[in-house]
């Protein structure tokens, strides 16, 4: 289990951009992979049934919630989500673990809410749980996320970047951990961009057909399959 990176998860999308702070707690993580005889067999986590949840983690703020599953869910290793993330269950474990270790809701005969259907569940409980299916869904047939190498770029301005690749697939995660929209030069990136031309961004289902610069929006992840323009 990768402790480290847990722990820079918990504290990177609440903080200002430092040396030692915000995204750089993430590339500063991921640069001691040289430590671990085989980094693809980490476990990713968030959160777990003894410190607490995502969601009290990331500030009840469901923006900062999707940042880090993009990151646990895309990144090197073995991803984990502890049950209860997909309905934004909250709580600390200092609180006591009654709070955190809660029955999920529903599939008991005198329940009375089943969260396991839709009806059973808020307008945000289904937002996060749809998101997280669609990634989820992406995740289980892209070879470079669950197989690929990874390059990385130090963060700038509160974007840090990185590429997960596999023979010629490449498949872009950029994060934006600033409270306004950011518009990213990508000629710094062109080292992983040469030779591709648009992009898919799995989590808005939109195509991107000019790679010269992409738009972040305040708070926010992207997945982005590289495409070769067939014309």
């Amino acid at each position: 289990m990768d402790f480290p990176l847990q722990n820079a998860i918990k504290f990177c999308f609440n903080e200002e951009e430092g040396w030692l702070s915000g995204m750089n707690r993430l590339y500063n993580a991921l640069a001691d992979d040289h430590l671990y005889p085989d980094p693809m067999n980490l476990m990713v986590f968030g959160d777990n049934h003894d410190e607490g949840r995502l969601y009290h983690f990331m500030q009840k703020d469901i923006r900062k919630v999707k940042m880090a599953l993009v990151y646990i869910f895309t990144i090197r290793g073995i991803p984990q989500m502890y049950y209860g993330t997909e309905l934004l269950l909250g709580g600390h474990g200092y609180h006591g673990h009654a709070r955190i270790r809660q029955d999920f809701p529903g599939g008991w005969l005198d329940g009375k809410r089943n969260a396991f259907k839709s009806e059973g569940r808020s307008k945000k409980q289904n937002d996060i749980f749809n998101w997280i299916k669609c990634l989820l869904n992406y995740r289980k047939n892209s070879n470079p996320i669950k197989y690929g190498n990874t390059k990385h770029f130090i963060p700038q301005n509160g974007v840090y970047i990185y590429v997960r690749y596999y023979n010629d697939a490449k498949i872009l995660v950029i994060f934006n951990n600033n409270e306004k929209a950011s518009d990213v030069k990508m000629d710094v990136y062109k080292e992983v961009i040469d030779g591709y031309d648009e992009a898919y961004d799995v989590l808005s289902g939109k195509l991107i057909v000019d790679l010269r610069h992409i738009h972040l929006e305040a708070k926010s992840a992207s997945v982005l399959e590289l495409r070769a323009n067939a014309q």
